[in-house]
């Protein structure tokens, strides 16, 4: 049974108030105590509803509650804390585990790794190794860049200036880009900084699978980000890249198992339906026009196409034109 975390404390105070034996604890003073500890008021329904759970065996033990003018263990040698994980239980944990270990690369997560290893350890048990064979998770396979995360993630909390030596795609050379970072962002298994530069006047985003090197610049005086609100600045945005400008109303049209696929995974949650019939799903989102969201256009050109705005639909064709003429 899903237990939250108040009534888990108020389990373990009330196991201690049972091992007690000179506590004499009637159903008062364990209202009082749980009350106490927890710094805010409980009531006796909820800590009777506690002791028959106790005693259930929902929780994988039969805690051995006897009442006699006041509440204690049968055997005095019982903790709650001495039990074992009921079945259900060590197979939630297994496959948190399983979830887990997929980011076991990460530089990241390289704290958490011996707490991977000891769960594995200490459990040591079938359902991991079930969990395994039924289920396959999509793998990170290349963990390029990820050693500038921390040093980029603590620039951003100290409000420090860097340097970034980039080689993009189209450079054969790093170029030095400087600028005052203020988010970081994952995006299909990959991470980018945004940041503002001062010589574009403006807010970039970088790849950190390009990155070269990132060198502290603590003399040079931190610019605030005043512009943007970094928490919905990518609301309405597919990817990590959005224009200056403000979003735009998107129309697709989906032939009908296009839109199947779209309505049971759209690649943006917030659309209105404006059709939906045996010819066609028609939707309206509202959108900055990026880079991302073209791709994902290029890549369902036999299912979706632009209604508008316009100027999605002629970049859309022009690039349908360019793969034509090249093939």
């Amino acid at each position: 049974m899903p237990v939250n975390l108040d009534a888990l404390k108020r389990y373990h105070i009330l196991n201690e108030c049972f091992r007690n034996q000179f506590g004499k604890y009637d159903i008062a003073k364990l209202i009082q105590k749980c009350s106490h500890e927890l710094g805010k008021s409980v009531s006796e329904r909820t800590i009777r509803e506690d002791i028959k759970v106790m005693r259930s065996g929902d929780l994988g033990y039969e805690a051995p509650i006897l009442f006699e003018q006041y509440y204690y263990y049968a055997d005095s040698n019982f903790s709650i804390k001495n039990c074992t994980l009921n079945t259900q239980a060590i197979k939630d944990i297994s496959f948190a585990i399983s979830i887990l270990k997929e980011y076991k690369g990460f530089k990241f997560f390289e704290s958490l790794n011996g707490i991977f290893d000891k769960l594995e350890t200490d459990i040591h048990l079938k359902t991991k190794e079930t969990v395994a064979e039924v289920i396959d998770f999509e793998k990170f396979t290349s963990h390029q860049g990820l050693q500038f995360l921390n040093g980029l993630m603590e620039a951003i909390i100290q409000q420090t200036v860097v340097t970034i030596a980039y080689k993009s795609f189209v450079n054969e050379t790093a170029v030095n880009h400087q600028i005052h970072p203020y988010f970081l962002k994952e995006y299909q298994h990959r991470w980018y900084v945004l940041g503002y530069t001062e010589r574009k006047e403006a807010i970039i985003t970088l790849a950190l699978d390009r990155i070269q090197s990132v060198d502290i610049e603590p003399k040079l005086t931190f610019i605030q980000n005043t512009k943007y609100d970094l928490k919905t600045f990518f609301d309405k945005v597919i990817g990590i890249t959005a224009s200056s400008t403000s979003s735009e109303e998107v129309i697709l049209s989906f032939s009908p198992m296009s839109g199947k696929y779209f309505k049971s995974q759209p690649f943006y949650p917030i659309y209105e339906v404006i059709e939906d019939s045996d010819t066609q799903l028609l939707v309206k989102m509202d959108l900055h026009i990026n880079y991302e969201l073209e791709k994902l256009i290029l890549s369902n050109l036999g299912g979706v196409k632009v209604i508008s705005p316009k100027s999605l639909k002629e970049a859309i064709d022009e690039k349908v034109k360019t793969y034509l003429k090249n093939n």
